[in-house]
């Protein structure tokens, strides 16, 4: 195995790692922690990350990638855009409370307060933010009249689905009932007619 390889292995072991390491210590995390918890030394993990937020960042967008993978696969299908936009809302819901770290990040309650300062720089944000809006940008080209700019449906959108994620309704979790809830409150929200 090449030094690129290995080296490579390790990161993944490390993310591996740190993601079972999040859910039992949550934002208190530490590079020790993340250590022992893939059997290696201290030095080893800062010689694949600059610090522990630089690790939670790899953590996360290791997952947005594999999320995002499934996600295209949702919003390229040939269904009506409408079908589209509810699926990846559901993916996206799924993913989260099926994945422990996800789970944890989301519901931890001290997202909104710690993660703006480990991506201070907005570049995880940014990118989330971009892959959304091309696909409704898609959809709008493709004759989709939003009920208002792209932007503001995408903000809404996805602070929405956050609330799905966090905010058990009346009707419980199960996916019936969220896309019950999708399609009879979120798409008249934001998509005219």
């Amino acid at each position: 195995m090449s030094s690129n390889a290995r080296g490579r292995a390790t990161r993944e072991r490390l993310l591996d790692a740190a993601e079972v390491a999040f859910v039992e210590h949550r934002w208190g995390l530490s590079m020790e922690q993340v250590a022992a918890a893939a059997g290696v030394v201290r030095p080893t993990v800062y010689r694949h990350f600059d610090g522990r937020d630089d690790l939670l960042v790899a953590m996360v967008v290791r997952s947005a990638g594999r999320l995002g993978d499934r996600l295209e696969e949702v919003l390229a299908s040939d269904r009506p855009w409408p079908e589209r936009l509810v699926e990846a809302v559901v993916t996206v819901v799924v993913e989260i409370r099926t994945t422990p770290h996800l789970e944890t990040l989301v519901r931890s309650g001290e997202v909104t307060a710690t993660w703006p300062r480990i991506d201070a720089d907005r570049q995880f944000a940014e990118g989330v933010l971009a892959f959304f809006r091309t696909w409704l940008e898609r959809a709008a080209a493709e004759g989709v009249r939003f009920r208002a700019p792209v932007d503001d449906v995408l903000d809404w959108l996805l602070r929405t689905t956050v609330m799905q994620l966090t905010v058990p309704g009346l009707g419980g979790l199960g996916l019936d009932r969220l896309r019950y809830e999708l399609e009879t409150f979120l798409l008249p929200a934001i998509i005219d007619g």
